[in-house]
């Protein structure tokens, strides 16, 4: 009887909290918004490249198809459970097909080991139907890797990464 009283009391209070909390948090969207409206093409116009702050909203991308990524890697560090990073290179994959879409992805694999590769950007393809065979593999341009140092060890928490591509410096 005491522990439930008591339980109960805990949970009006954190209830309390709570409501100030969220009687505190921001009401209102930033007001205004830097990158072209839902009807914009699907690449940026020159005018929004580079912009600082720019917002990229979801009605801000159009659906153009998909493609399948390779299986050429063991599971553990494979594309299987990937989705943790992704980052996109413009000039990688300079000898791929001139199919409109140029560049390249690193993208971490399996989230427990998160190693990085490099893969190219095939034209992606729309199946209404949901046909996987209809859609093209990408291709490996650089196998996975282990790009952790020794001194960035994994405790027996779940990792969390962030990707980015510098291009090197001109020297």
């Amino acid at each position: 009887m005491r522990k439930s009283v008591f339980l109960a009391v805990i949970v009006i209070l954190l209830g309390g909290m709570a409501c100030q909390w969220v009687a505190h948090a921001p009401t209102e969207a930033p007001s205004s918004r830097t990158m072209p409206p839902s009807t914009a093409p699907a690449t940026m116009p020159a005018s929004h490249q580079g912009e600082e702050g720019a917002l990229l909203y979801p009605e801000d991308l159009t659906y153009v198809g998909s493609f399948r990524l390779p299986a050429d890697a063991p599971d553990e560090i494979g594309w299987a459970w990937s989705g943790e990073a992704l980052a996109y290179r413009p000039d990688g994959d300079p000898q791929g097909a001139d199919d409109g879409f140029p560049g390249s992805l690193f993208g971490s694999g399996h989230n427990w080991n998160q190693y990085v590769s490099e893969i190219a950007i095939p034209a992606p393809v729309n199946s209404p139907e949901k046909v996987l065979e209809a859609l093209p593999v990408a291709t490996t341009l650089q196998p996975f890797r282990n790009i952790r140092t020794p001194s960035m060890p994994w405790p027996l928490e779940q990792p969390r990464m962030g990707l980015a591509y510098l291009p090197p410096e001109a020297g």
